[in-house]
């Protein structure tokens, strides 16, 4: 069986670019860039929660925040 990824960022990433003004994030609903605090919030929180990776929209992920794969049918 085949399988689909979501892809990930590093979470020390996410930071760098947010620091060098990169607008890397955007709220799903609204289609705007998050704002640098809500992504340090946003890291924060995953960093407490043991990840390491941000996969944005995937909801099977590991201990360290990667995509387990999903089945294609």
């Amino acid at each position: 069986m085949s399988k689909m990824y979501h892809c990930c960022i590093a979470l020390d990433a996410l930071l760098r670019l947010t620091l060098e003004g990169e607008k890397v994030l955007v709220d799903a609903e609204t289609g705007k860039p998050l704002e640098e605090r809500e992504i340090y919030e946003l890291v924060k929180e995953m960093k407490a929660d043991g990840n390491t990776v941000f996969t944005p929209g995937c909801d099977n992920v590991d201990s360290d925040g990667r995509c387990r794969g999903h089945a294609v049918k």
